[in-house]
């Protein structure tokens, strides 16, 4: 939690939500919504993902989260969020 408050940065080398492991990115909300619309759309490149993109903003809707670190829990419904081990995404 003290790093999402301050913005603070840690190196590491896998991450961890919930049972699951991400080596590197893991993404919520719109993101992970416009990538599962990717998915399901026949051919690829910039205009399959613009169609993500346009069918995601339609159907979109916010979900609320719970994130927790040692007992201590903040509630949030964000928009995009992203956890990054790279400095690329995409």
């Amino acid at each position: 939690m003290s790093v999402l408050k301050k913005f603070e940065t840690r190196k590491i080398d896998i991450g961890q939500v919930n049972d699951l492991y991400f080596f590197c990115n893991m993404s919520i909300a719109f993101s992970a919504h416009v990538i599962h619309n990717y998915h399901a759309i026949s051919g690829k490149g910039f205009l399959a993902y613009s169609k993500a993109v346009g069918k995601t903003l339609r159907h979109f809707k916010y979900h609320p989260i719970e994130l927790r670190e040692e007992g201590v829990s903040l509630p949030a419904t964000p928009f995009i969020f992203l956890i990054l081990n790279t400095n690329q995404f995409g």
